[in-house]
């Protein structure tokens, strides 16, 4: 039987140099350590543009994305780790998202079907992220 796949992806802008980046590392040789394949992709480290100018628009992925593609494909799970910023992720991994998972890779569109078709299984994405955690005397 073939071990999992596991696809690490840290969305710290920071990279490495964040609790996220200890946080991913931890996570990548624990799994490394039980037998599985892992790999690692630290967004802060890749080279594309930000701004996805719509579905519709020609505008080529970058070699980092296309290498990031064929991890995702190739992956039996993904584990992403980023902060939560004002109640969101950041922007790298955002931007990293909308030029990543597009339609045809990520989910497909169906006729006469209101919603998409999603191309993985839930089983295949994990998420760490850390909480907005109020401090002591504010409100949520």
């Amino acid at each position: 039987m073939n071990p999992s796949t596991l696809l690490i992806i840290n969305g710290h802008p920071n990279g490495t140099a964040s609790l996220c980046g200890a946080l991913a590392q931890g996570y990548y040789e624990g799994a490394l350590a039980s037998g599985r394949r892992v790999e690692l992709l630290t967004l802060s480290d890749l080279t594309f543009a930000p701004n996805l100018k719509g579905y519709g628009s020609d505008t080529p992925l970058e070699p980092d994305l296309v290498r990031a593609q064929t991890l995702i494909r190739e992956a039996t799970h993904l584990v992403f780790v980023y902060p939560n910023w004002w109640g969101s992720m950041p922007g790298l991994l955002k931007a990293f998202i909308d030029r990543t998972f597009l339609p045809g890779f990520a989910f497909s569109y169906r006729v006469r079907i209101p919603c998409y078709g999603i191309n993985y299984s839930s089983e295949k994405l994990r998420v760490c992220s850390s909480p907005w955690i109020p401090r002591p005397g504010t409100t949520a």
